[in-house]
């Protein structure tokens, strides 16, 4: 299978599509960990992120490399359900995670730090003393920082379907992000292993090698052939 690159700053991460073992896996986990989150999807899904550095990674790497394996497994859009701030009616929409990161203007002067940029860790990303710059200086120091480093924004833009109205929604949650790398419940995968199994004769290891967006083409040509024998 054909690796994806996901390339930023000075690297090169391959990711590989993760397939129904392995989410399930994640969705167990889910049930069991509350602390660590980040680090234990990673672990859980190591096999498929070609990086030998795992443990060296900031929370926003392990975010976009998360979102990423989401994408290329399940689909780039998240379902999701709000009250639109303007007309104040109920939404069924999706955000689409394919634009998490945005590589800046490669610099000399600026250190690959996969942060987000503030005046508290400014000086982590130069070699400059930041304390004992003049004012203007600093300011185009700093200004050369934010064009520099790569960016992360996980605060994803959604249309009202009715008036229009744009609203933003904050993805960065470690917990939401997890939560989001299946669009099945345990329960309501399990009930898909049941009915590949039961009706289309599929083994349970055929269903925990298939991609979970393959899974979801497959469940769907069976609910519409069930549908039409049911005629």
């Amino acid at each position: 299978m054909k690796l994806y690159e996901l390339k930023y700053g000075d690297k090169t991460i391959r990711l590989e599509p993760y397939n129904t073992s392995a989410e399930k896996s994640l969705l167990m986990g889910t049930e069991l960990f509350n602390v660590g989150l980040l680090d234990e999807a990673i672990k859980t899904l190591s096999n498929y992120i070609d990086y030998n550095k795992l443990d060296e990674l900031t929370d926003n790497e392990k975010k976009l490399i998360l979102l990423k394996l989401r994408a290329i497994s399940v689909g780039e859009e998240i379902p999701i359900k709000f009250i639109c701030d303007n007309c104040n009616k109920p939404i069924e929409s999706v955000l689409n995670i394919s634009n998490i990161h945005k590589n800046g203007k490669k610099s000399d002067k600026v250190k690959d730090i996969y942060e987000d940029l503030t005046e508290d860790n400014f000086h982590k990303f130069v070699d400059t003393n930041v304390d004992e710059l003049e004012l203007d200086e600093y300011d185009k120091l700093y200004e050369l920082v934010e064009e520099s480093i790569v960016k992360f924004n996980f605060n994803l833009p959604c249309m009202c379907s009715l008036c229009g109205n744009k609203q933003y929604f904050d993805i960065s949650d470690s917990k939401y992000i997890i939560d989001n790398m299946s669009e099945d419940t345990l329960m309501s995968l399990y009930k898909t292993y049941n009915d590949l199994i039961f009706f289309s004769h599929y083994t349970k290891q055929d269903v925990d090698s298939m991609l979970p967006f393959e899974r979801s083409i497959f469940i769907g040509l069976l609910n519409t052939t069930k549908e039409e024998l049911e005629q």
